[in-house]
């Protein structure tokens, strides 16, 4: 009997330093494994921020230059809108010019023909 409370008592120690032993691991390893898993959490919002960052001027730069465009085309568009009224204001003009000299030509050829006829009876 006393040799199995013997094995009893180095089982019991045994297992004892074995929990002990398990323990210290799980005290070495549980704080490795938290500060990883708090460096790999850091490390993520560090590059999220980053990102945001980056993303957030490359987005800038893209609706800067969409907004470029944008008045590039605005200005051309208007550039030939002012170009065809201009055109079509010189056609206007000329056309009113050229009725307006046809008029002209027409009264004076009336008159020459008037004063011709008055010289031509008066003589």
């Amino acid at each position: 009997m006393l040799t199995c409370k013997k094995e009893v008592e180095n089982v019991k120690v045994s297992i004892g330093d074995g929990i002990k032993r398990i323990e210290g691991w799980i005290k070495t390893i549980v704080p490795f494994g938290v500060g990883t898993v708090i460096l790999g959490l850091g490390t993520l919002s560090y590059k999220v921020m980053i990102y945001d960052v980056s993303v957030n001027s490359e987005m800038k730069s893209f609706i800067g230059g969409a907004i470029a465009a944008s008045e590039e085309k605005t200005k051309a568009a208007t550039k030939a809108e002012l170009d065809n009224i201009r055109l079509s204001l010189e056609l206007s003009i000329q056309r009113q010019i050229g009725e307006v000299l046809k008029e002209i030509r027409s009264v004076v050829r009336d008159e020459m023909h008037h004063y011709m006829r008055a010289r031509n009876g008066k003589e």
